[in-house]
């Protein structure tokens, strides 16, 4: 019976109006931020990881305080993404299967 790891990803926000909120990752991809001014977008590769690029807008995203640029910047635990002012820590839980058995 092999046993799989189930990853949980999910930016919280740390700054704003909104803090305490958080925005699950468990689509393939995650849309963040407004058009007009930044706009970035999460892809979850599953066992790849999660990687921020910048989509649209003036304004590109940090992580962990450096421009994300034309790359594509994998998250790791802990990470700080900007996006408009709005601090985000990414977050990633990894759980047995077998946990859920009693």
């Amino acid at each position: 019976n092999d046993l799989e790891s189930h990853p949980t990803v999910f930016l919280q926000v740390v700054s704003g109006e909104h803090i305490g909120r958080i925005v699950p990752l468990s689509r393939s991809m995650t849309r963040l931020g407004l058009s007009d001014t930044a706009c970035a977008i999460v892809v979850n590769r599953g066992r790849e990881g999660c990687f921020l690029s910048h989509l649209e807008g003036e304004k590109q995203p940090m992580v962990d305080g450096m421009p994300t640029g034309t790359s594509s910047i994998r998250l790791f635990e802990g990470a700080l993404v900007e996006i408009e002012g709005i601090r985000l820590k990414f977050h990633q839980e990894t759980t047995k299967a077998a946990d859920n058995m009693v």
